[in-house]
């Protein structure tokens, strides 16, 4: 063979040709497995821990006039009990004594034990603490922190105001502690209100009734700027902090975190719910229920609560919901059920809840407009007959499944259900090209290597054999 003609042209080796196949498999396989997203349409709810059945029982004012066990019912109310101990703040003509004087008294079991006479019907808690002048049930614990030992109801046309120099109250982990009005004011401006313990309440859980909380029953409460913490259990009222019976008011610029629920409204009258945090509660973000009316949940981040983060139901009707953040929720955003009817739901931001984005059972003529949704079980679900329901203007991206019950006309739909990721996808087959080629160029360094090698060899042995190498 003349040394200018090329050599045979070898065939790859075929365990070349395996590792090769192998390679491709594998990145076909990881095409598959990592390159393309499965997102799941699991229902979230299995499993989570169910809430005790519906006990008609007395509203925790009444318990704590009476002085009933917090865990009382209407079937049975019990005895009173001598530990359950109330201050009640009434104006002239009303309250335990109606004897014309704005008043406190100190009730143990139900009972009066101690009539104080003050100047007016508005008051604070540090007045209240030099009116009473007793530390079990009410005291300073530094100048600008009271702690609160007994239930703090205030009564019809009185009015309490919690702000500087006050900063912080404190509400015992006792039975039958909480702080309330009865068609009163409650102002709280710039404080912290929390228990005195750092327990979460549980979802599920009732409790030995020793878990504080806030309530309104008509009147009005209004928060501004202030903290609460660690409020609430599941049970008659007693949720966190509550307006409730046609209260009214608002709350804004304040965070409500790590209770039971973090803000609860039954009955609730044009209560204003703007620019708040609410994170981290036991069950629901913000639940407005029970024909509350004309709510306005405007401007809130709510996030990390374990069930839903909005909830409006049992017939909750002319509410908005609008320019909320609603994230990482145990199960739907935003919750419409049970006959909340006529309610606008827009502009609002809905990412990464467990279920769905925006959830309408049996409620009608909603409007879900200029939502931003995306990262849940099911963007806009919509179902139970729901009619009249309106869904438009909304991004819907990057969900387990866009809408269900409502047309995809009229919104921006993108890359939900399963989908390509171009990063993965590019990475795979880089890696695989990256690995063929390296393979190749081994296999052909080997080769040659092995060619010289056998060069040397056959030229060795030419040279022993005519005798110029001995």
């Amino acid at each position: 063979m003349s040394p200018h003609e090329p050599g045979p042209v070898r065939a790859p080796r075929p365990a070349v040709v395996l590792v090769v196949l192998v390679v491709v498999g594998l990145a076909v396989t990881a095409t598959f497995g990592l390159g393309r997203a499965y997102r799941s349409l699991a229902d979230p709810t299995v499993g989570l821990a169910q809430r005790p059945a519906y006990v008609s029982a007395p509203d925790p004012v009444l318990r704590a006039e009476a002085g009933l066990d917090p865990n009382s019912t209407d079937e049975a109310p019990g005895v009173a009990r001598p530990d359950v101990r109330t201050i009640e703040v009434s104006r002239s003509g009303t309250g335990q004594g109606a004897d014309g004087r704005d008043r406190i008294d100190l009730l143990i079991g139900g009972v009066p034990t101690r009539t104080i006479p003050i100047a007016g019907p508005s008051t604070t808690p540090g007045a209240l603490v030099d009116a009473i002048g007793d530390d079990t049930w009410m005291r300073r614990s530094t100048p600008t922190e009271v702690v609160l030992d007994a239930a703090l109801v205030m009564e019809s046309g009185t009015t309490l105001t919690v702000a500087a120099p006050l900063t912080r109250l404190v509400l015992g982990t006792r039975p039958g502690v909480f702080l309330g009005g009865a068609e009163a004011t409650l102002a709280f401006t710039g404080v912290a209100v929390e228990a005195s313990d750092r327990a979460v309440p549980r979802a599920g859980e009732v409790g030995s009734g020793d878990r504080p909380f806030v309530l309104a029953e008509g009147g009005r409460m209004e928060i501004t700027t202030s903290a609460f913490r660690y409020l609430g259990r599941d049970w008659s009222g007693s949720y966190g902090v509550s307006w409730t019976k046609g209260a009214g008011g608002f709350a804004t610029s304040s965070t409500f975190e790590r209770g039971f629920m973090g803000i609860f409204a039954a009955t609730a009258i044009d209560l204003r719910l703007t620019g708040n945090t609410v994170a981290d509660n036991a069950l629901y973000g913000i639940n407005a229920h029970q024909v509350s009316a004309g709510v306005l949940v405007e401007d809130n981040t709510v996030s990390g609560n374990a069930r839903d983060g909005i909830l409006l139901s049992d017939h909750v009707t002319s509410a908005t919901v609008r320019a909320n953040t609603v994230r990482d929720s145990g199960v739907d955003g935003i919750m419409l059920d049970a006959g909340s009817d006529g309610n606008t739901v827009t502009g609002n931001v809905v990412a990464g809840n467990a279920s769905d984005g925006i959830a309408l059972a049996g409620s009608s003529r909603t409007t879900v407009s200029g939502n931003t949704i995306s990262d849940n079980r099911v963007a806009v679900d919509v179902y139970g007959g729901s009619a009249g329901t309106v869904a438009a203007l909304n991004e819907i991206s990057d969900n387990g499944a866009a809408l269900q019950g409502a047309a995809e006309s009229g919104n921006t739909v993108l890359s939900n259900g399963d989908y390509w990721r171009p990063w993965a996808l590019g990475a795979i087959w880089l890696g695989a090209a990256a690995l063929i080629a390296g393979l190749v160029r081994l296999t052909r360094s080997r080769r040659a290597a092995t060619t010289a090698a056998i060069a040397r060899s056959n030229t060795e042995r030419a040279l022993v054999g005519s005798g110029a190498k001995r």
